[in-house]
């Protein structure tokens, strides 16, 4: 076919797209048509093509190839393709103009001719742990620093978010999963019109066509586009059309000339922080599983993607756990799938996580206190599939945020234009006796409790936390628990603190710092309930407010939970004592103590508790309590108020 050697060295055997090499820029097209491909070049600001370059097919397939000297190249800015079913943009494309500003209808959007630095790859060295090491921390690049008081220069971008590294190093956080930064179409509902004909416009045409409005307007008309409006965005951005899956999102972009050198700037600083990045992708239906697998191949080559969320249907997961160009690479999945378990069960080297509600539901509803739940509850604070990880969270953008969670009982979606009709219904949320805001120091104090219990329950698990961005300094969204197209204060991140919002800051600090100190919490290997070292104490086990009897009664509310450190496997081999009290009254929990073979030394201590109010107690010859009547003196116990959590540890030597 007299392919060009550049061609056969620099090109054959690429995915589709734009390529630099030996001066020149080549491109590589797929067309569902049957007959001949076109390149369209487009100079900047036209509408019309410049330059119209025949294609050749490559073999017998649907790739088509085109060839320009750099020089040339660099005469256009954006570029399309044409076959006999029309023009169609390069779903390849790593730049794209048009969206240059979020939530702006424009005019056509197209793929940009890239410039040769983009196709930089990202190397900075960084090794992503294991998911029994990570800490999630989910964010909204725009939302997380656009607003007012985020206290960056460039607010709502990349840039922004590398201003705020420092911040998330403070808390605690390893892992960022980013939502949708690539190329997405926000504008989903446009009014068209044209605006109003000036006088300076009037003039002008009648000059040129004689005095009559009506002919002006008529040529006016005729010469002018319809001015677009944007009146509702997909903020979020998981939409599964006119997407542009390979470039980054100009409107996050300081630079938006320059998104990819900007993302990676980002992604490299992340890295240096000890920060893992993970990006999530919404693939709708159509989309080829080819094209799917080019797309993660492409992000983790060029912008050092440490894992993915992937959210769609016909996911081509177990090509792309196979695949070797992504074998260091780590998958969150909506579903899991026991066909592709291929490990022993070893936590540590786990590829694959389920990411879905099921932690989320049960948790809300042990913690305001639904009846039935101690046995669900226990089983997903170790939830376990064998070979297969678990992201556990309270809340994250679909639904309540978790200050909302105890602020309000129904949903509030007036906003959305919807009649309040969108969002989930069932929320398992509770308002503490009064809808929304709230002025009286009683029913702030539950909810601040209550949100301190639902993080202890997240942090406590066994399994992989995710803290959704601004839970931990109790941002609200208003009671709207689908903000999907609500770019404004309900979604960016309000970074204005108050001595509420300060202490909830620094309890999730305390409660990061806690779990990561403590292997027993995120082992390499799943709890088993057993003792399997022969100490004379299991991993893991339940307890009521006598020990060894848990309760698991309809109307039981409370449960402990007691952790061996000697199972850890690091230095610091502290017990844990967990005593979760759901209920509306305080309860007292027995302690365990140097009991059997198993002879630790040290007593119980408070690490954590959301009430602040906690209290130990020990029985003494003479006097009875009514919580422990027929318990013997020297007998130790917590009293635990209220709704709430506890956290003892215990050191010493066996």
């Amino acid at each position: 076919m007299g392919y060009t050697e550049e061609f056969r060295q620099g090109i054959h055997g690429r995915m589709p797209g734009v390529y630099y090499h030996a001066g020149k820029v080549s491109f590589l097209a797929v067309s569902e048509g049957k007959g001949t491909c076109d390149l369209l070049l487009f100079q900047k600001g036209k509408d019309t093509a410049e330059k119209r370059v025949p294609m050749r097919r490559v073999g017998s397939g649907s790739l088509f190839y085109a060839e320009l000297s750099k020089k040339t190249a660099e005469l256009y800015e954006t570029y399309l393709y044409e076959d006999e079913n029309g023009g169609f943009s390069d779903m390849y494309a790593k730049t794209v103009c048009g969206r240059e500003v979020f939530g702006a209808s424009v005019g056509e959007v197209r793929p940009a001719l890239p410039r040769q630095e983009e196709e930089m790859e990202t190397e900075t060295g960084f090794v992503c742990p294991p998911f029994s090491s990570l800490v999630f921390y989910k964010l909204h690049v725009r939302g997380f620093t656009k607003h007012a008081s985020s206290g960056v220069r460039q607010k709502g971008t990349f840039a922004g978010l590398m201003e705020k590294i420092p911040y998330l190093q403070e808390l605690g956080i390893n892992a960022v999963l980013l939502m949708p930064v690539y190329e997405f179409d926000e504008c989903m509902e446009v009014s068209r019109s044209r605006g109003p004909l000036s006088a300076k416009q009037l003039a002008q045409y009648e000059e040129r066509y004689g005095s009559g409005f009506v002919k002006a307007q008529q040529a006016y008309e005729q010469d002018y586009e319809e001015i677009r409006t944007v009146e509702k965005v997909n903020y979020w951005g998981y939409t599964g059309s006119n997407n542009f899956y390979f470039a980054p999102k100009a409107a996050y972009a300081a630079d938006t000339d320059n998104a990819a050198a900007e993302l990676r700037r980002c992604v490299a600083a992340l890295h240096e922080a000890g920060i893992a990045v993970f990006f999530e992708f919404f693939f709708g239906a159509e989309e080829r599983q080819g094209v799917i697998l080019d797309c993660l191949r492409y992000w983790t080559y060029a912008y050092g993607a440490d894992g993915f969320r992937l959210i769609g249907e016909r996911l081509p997961l177990r090509l792309l756990l196979e695949d070797f160009s992504l074998s260091g690479v780590k998958f969150l999945v909506t579903e899991y799938d026991g066909s592709l378990q291929k490990t022993s069960g070893d936590f540590a080297d786990r590829r694959v996580a389920v990411y879905n509600d099921g932690f989320r539901n049960v948790m809300r509803r042990f913690v305001k206190g639904d009846e039935n739940m101690v046995g669900e509850f226990l089983n997903r604070l170790r939830s376990d599939v064998p070979g297969f990880a678990q992201i556990q969270y309270i809340a994250d953008q679909n639904g309540f945020s978790l200050y909302d969670l105890y602020a309000y009982d129904r949903k509030h979606n007036e906003a959305n234009g919807e009649e309040n009709k969108d969002g989930e219904d069932y929320n398992y949320s509770w308002n503490c006796g009064m809808e929304g805001e709230t002025t009286k120091k009683k029913i702030s104090m539950l909810r601040a409790r209550l949100r301190k219990n639902a993080l202890a329950a997240v942090f406590l698990s066994q399994s992989v936390p995710l803290l959704f961005a601004g839970d931990e300094f109790a941002h609200t969204k208003k009671g709207n628990n689908n903000a999907y197209c609500q770019d404004n204060e309900v979604s960016w991140l309000n970074w204005r603190f108050n001595k509420e919002r300060r202490e909830g800051l620094s309890f999730v600090k305390e409660l990061i710092s806690f779990r990561k100190s403590h292997g027993i919490l995120c082992g390499a290997r799943s709890l088993r309930g057993s003792d399997w070292k022969q100490i004379g104490l299991p991993d893991i086990s339940y307890h009521g407010v006598m020990l060894w009897q848990p309760d698991f009664a309809s109307c039981s509310r409370s449960v402990a939970v007691l952790l061996c450190g000697s199972y850890a496997n690091q230095e610091k081999e502290e017990d844990i004592y967990l005593l979760f009290n759901m209920l509306w009254e305080p309860l007292c929990f027995a302690l365990p103590e140097k009991t059997g073979i198993y002879r630790k030394t040290g007593n119980w201590e408070v690490a954590l508790d959301t009430s602040g109010d906690c209290e130990m107690l020990r029985t003494e010859e003479g006097k009875q309590y009514a919580f422990t009547a027929d318990c013997p003196p020297g007998e130790l116990f917590c009293r635990v108020p209220a709704r709430s959590v506890v956290v003892l540890v215990r050191s010493g030597e066996l």
